[in-house]
């Protein structure tokens, strides 16, 4: 046994010894900055208000972007990044832990949105007419993240997602191209 860990130990030197000299660059580390700085930035930049949960912690990892740089879109991708989300209201936007974020009253749409950003959440129902939507949970549900939400109702044939917007899209993409190949004739095998 001794034998055995010492060897295991050696092999770990070795190994990151060779990381060190093949010039691979190591993770690099940030400095968490304030998120009261960040949501002050936005608010002056978008005119949107800020109500912040106290489960939010008060500093996040922003990276190499310059804080004052950051717009409503990226604060979004940095809320992502720190296992954060916003959930829209008619006043303010909250900031809540992404685990909590289905339980808010997130935007429903009907039809793609270009003014919506990709790391927002949003509610959206994909209805199909060829494809089987309780067949296309266990496909999907992968792609959403553990916070979201996926589900079928087989009497009006619809797929229910809460997720990002960006994510939201790529499922509908994904349902119409099977939508697609569910109409189209079979290939003969012959």
């Amino acid at each position: 046994a001794i034998v055995l860990l010492s060897l295991t130990l050696v092999g770990f030197a070795v190994f990151a010894e060779e990381g060190q000299s093949s010039g691979q660059p190591h993770p690099a580390t940030h400095e968490p900055v304030e998120l009261k700085e960040l949501l002050d930035t936005v608010a002056r930049k978008s005119g949107k208000g800020f109500l912040v949960d106290r489960r939010v912690p008060a500093e996040v990892v922003v990276g190499t972007v310059g804080t004052r740089d950051i717009d409503y879109a990226t604060l979004l991708t940095v809320l992502r990044n720190n296992g954060l989300a916003a959930a829209p209201t008619s006043r303010a936007v909250r900031i809540v832990p992404v685990s909590n974020i289905r339980q808010y009253e997130l935007p429903l749409l009907r039809a793609e949105d270009d003014g919506i950003e990709d790391d927002e959440w949003v509610s959206r129902v994909v209805g199909l007419s060829r494809a089987h939507a309780p067949k296309l949970v266990p496909l999907l549900r992968p792609m959403v993240p553990k916070a979201g939400h996926l589900a079928a109702s087989s009497d009006a044939n619809v797929l229910v997602v809460v997720a990002p917007y960006g994510v939201t899209k790529r499922l509908v993409e994904i349902a119409e191209e099977i939508e697609r190949r569910a109409s189209a004739p079979q290939a003969s095998t012959q």
